[in-house]
């Protein structure tokens, strides 16, 4: 982040003018001893801002939930538990923007993080990024609850 300084200008009443810029750096990430780059303003990210569903993503480790935008790819099948509770497993695919502008340590989607999706929350089974030249564009996350 660079903060210019800010001008002070009297007229009469004090006016104070102050500008910000802020500079986003990608993230990077290793899969396979490979380092990759979370997207920042790709196209999933700009889709997903207008026409995503908010979810939550929590991890026990941080103190911060982030807010974050997709879209259910499907599933909504129900696993009973011992014929009493019903159970849904579906995926969800999330941008990325949120989570690289996190202050999370390991900026990507884990096993048993948590995720609240239209009001239910849910742990995560699995996340796989989706990589186009080297750069995850977003998540596809199984989830369950």
């Amino acid at each position: 982040m660079t903060l210019q300084p800010s001008t002070v200008v009297a007229t009469g009443i004090l006016d104070i003018e102050a500008s910000l810029s802020v500079t986003l750096l990608p993230a990077t990430l290793r899969a396979f001893g490979t380092p990759l780059k979370l997207m920042v303003g790709g196209l999933v990210n700009r889709t997903f801002r207008k026409h995503g569903e908010v979810m939550q993503l929590s991890r026990e480790s941080e103190d911060i939930t982030i807010i974050l935008r997709g879209r259910r790819l499907g599933g909504d099948a129900v696993d009973s538990i011992n014929g009493t509770a019903a159970q849904y497993r579906f995926e969800v695919k999330v941008a990325t923007d949120e989570i690289a502008a996190s202050p999370w340590i390991q900026q990507e989607v884990l096993r048993n993080d948590g995720m609240v999706i239209g009001g239910r929350f849910c742990n995560v089974i699995s996340a796989r990024p989706q990589v186009e030249k080297g750069i995850i564009e977003a998540f596809i996350i199984e989830v369950v609850g």
